[in-house]
């Protein structure tokens, strides 16, 4: 018997997320007065959450420290943490800048 597997979102992914674990402070529609969370990995195409609280197709800001606010959308959610994609991509140098906490 043959069935379908849909691949997890890693294997979905075009590039590799380098593990991190840094804060941000997270704005959208739920979060209007903003949330801390946890990011535990970053590449330059989005990121992961360690916060429970939103949905996929959540439109949201990130801010990490020191840089403007980046825009993205929630591709997944569970009791885990959200999985988001940036609207735009990132530039190596800011993932870098990013990952280093500076």
């Amino acid at each position: 018997m043959v069935t379908n597997v849909v691949p997890s979102w890693a294997e979905r992914r075009n590039e590799m997320r380098a593990p991190v674990a840094i804060h941000a402070q997270v704005r959208g529609v739920k979060f209007s007065s903003g949330k801390r969370v946890e990011v535990t990995d970053l590449s330059c195409a989005g990121c992961n959450l360690k916060s429970m609280g939103f949905a996929e197709g959540d439109p949201l800001w990130i801010h990490f420290s020191g840089l403007a606010p980046i825009r993205g959308t929630v591709r997944w959610s569970d009791e885990r943490g959200a999985g988001v994609h940036f609207s735009q991509r990132l530039s190596r140098y800011v993932v870098d800048h990013i990952s280093r906490g500076r």
